[in-house]
């Protein structure tokens, strides 16, 4: 029997074509809906109690937002030893932006072209924001937030960005106590390597100016190796920061000293010793942008900060003379 279709009710709607994701949340498949023929992404994962997911309630909750997924349907289906699994129907987007950098790397490789061309860069991050604020407004953080998790539309006539992927999204307010080990490794803030357990929406910005730099230089800003013999995860990838952005201010260890859990933090304290110098973004990225686009430089700047107090908001960033001819006209089809 066809492993996507095992389930006692089968789709009497939806025909899965094949497997085009798979995360820590559930396996997505490309499929059709057969009473339009639209292509359809289904989100399936296992329904342990009757609880509506986290994840759908977050959506319904964004609906309104035209930079996060919307739900087209959600159904049911019992596998044959009796786990009930839930189908999120999305619709159909050509790539996730993950795919859409290293498509553009494999251009740049084969000379055909060297960068994202400035006008959809300016629209990819605008958009990406845009989504951010919406759930920033609602004091939701996404906690995952990285390219493989963004949607990107080309086969409209602008391009289309959607945030996806919010089964590791939460209310962060009111000091709630939230695990440390969330989002990809890559694009983790300080303070969650660091172990914290009380943190805010401001763990997305830092992932936001990696994602920036990335569609920037098409290659990731801390994409660092760690060997177990010699540190932990996190110590490792706290040293490739360390590494670009210089030693932390003492002013960050104690934000998160009373917060956090076990030996990273002390490991902060002592590079606070430290006077390591931070690179130079103007020479980092300098010659990788257009005249129009250096404001670039500040919003990466003010993105990647060590204390999470000092990032700038959502609003400051859409705020950015960067995107001015995008405020010219709210009526242009983003």
């Amino acid at each position: 029997m066809n492993k996507m279709n095992d389930e006692k009710n089968e789709f009497p709607k939806y025909r899965l074509v094949k497997l085009i994701g798979k995360g820590t949340f559930g396996k997505v498949y490309y499929a059709i809906d057969l009473s339009t023929q639209e292509a359809v992404a289904i989100k399936r994962a296992p329904k342990w109690r009757n609880k509506v997911s986290r994840e759908v309630d977050l959506l319904k909750k964004m609906k309104h937002s035209t930079n996060i997924v919307n739900i087209k349907s959600i159904f049911y289906t019992m596998t044959e030893r009796g786990f009930r699994i839930q189908n999120i129907v999305f619709k159909y987007m050509t790539y996730s932006l993950g795919k859409y950098i290293r498509l553009k790397k494999q251009e740049k490789r084969e000379n055909k072209y060297d960068r994202i061309s400035p006008v959809d860069l300016r629209s990819i991050i605008y958009q990406i924001c845009l989504g951010l604020k919406h759930m920033h407004e609602h004091n939701f953080a996404h906690r995952d937030l990285k390219p493989d998790n963004i949607l990107i539309d080309l086969e409209t006539p602008n391009i289309k960005v959607e945030i996806c992927d919010l089964g590791s999204a939460k209310r962060v307010e009111n000091n709630i106590i939230s695990i440390p080990y969330i989002c990809s490794r890559w694009y983790r803030a300080p303070e969650l390597l660091c172990g914290s357990m009380y943190y805010t929406t401001d763990v997305d910005l830092w992932s936001l100016g990696c994602i920036i730099f990335e569609l920037i230089h098409l290659c990731p800003l801390f994409p660092g190796k760690f060997k177990k013999d010699e540190f932990s995860e996190e110590c490792s990838q706290i040293i490739n920061l360390i590494e670009v952005l210089g030693s932390p201010k003492m002013s960050f260890y104690e934000s998160i000293k009373d917060y956090t859990s076990g030996k990273n933090i002390l490991l902060i304290k002592e590079l606070c010793e430290f006077d390591i110098q931070p690179l130079s973004w103007s020479h980092i990225l300098g010659s990788s942008l257009e005249k129009e686009e250096k404001e670039l430089i500040n919003i990466i700047d003010g993105l990647l900060k060590w204390n999470p107090n000092e990032r700038l908001k959502i609003d400051a960033v859409l705020g950015n003379p960067y995107f001015s001819t995008l405020h010219v006209s709210k009526n242009v089809d983003m």
